[in-house]
């Protein structure tokens, strides 16, 4: 299986893209790209899956975070929040999540629409490479430590 990993960033960042197949070895990498090069790279690879460090979507339920993001706090994974809100939501802050927004809509327009149960194949997911990096750790990074450092290997 091939999955297309997309870092999601505000706008003057850009995206970031990488191929992985089971090797984990990258066969192809973009960096700083707009939402329609990344359209693009979707037609060009055809991944089985589109994973998008993003939310999809504004929280829906009051409050500053969604079930998800309340639940990995409880084991001391520490993410922003996905307001439901609008005045909250106008921050500017949220830029990275508006951008993250236009990602999976436009992997939804390439034909991988928003996951929501059973096969990832065919389909865009939420990511989020921190809390994956300590479970695959099995244990939080130290205290004081940057969060993408002190897992890597």
């Amino acid at each position: 299986m091939r999955s297309l990993g997309i870092d999601v960033g505000a706008k003057r960042k850009g995206l970031d893209a990488v191929l992985l197949d089971e090797t984990l070895i990258p066969s192809e990498a973009r960096r700083h790209m707009g939402v329609e090069e990344l359209e693009e790279l979707i037609r060009q690879v055809r991944p089985d899956v589109v994973a998008i460090d993003s939310p999809p979507a504004w929280g829906r339920s009051p409050g500053g975070s969604r079930l998800t993001e309340r639940e990995i706090r409880r084991f001391g994974i520490q993410s922003f929040g996905t307001p439901s809100d609008p005045k909250k939501a106008s921050s500017v802050f949220y830029d990275w999540m508006r951008a993250g927004f236009e990602v999976f809509e436009a992997a939804a327009q390439e034909g991988f629409a928003r996951y929501a149960s059973g096969a990832v194949a065919g389909r865009a997911i939420e990511v989020f490479p921190h809390a994956t990096a300590v479970v695959l750790a099995g244990c939080l990074p130290p205290s004081g430590t940057a969060a993408g450092r002190a897992l890597r290997t």
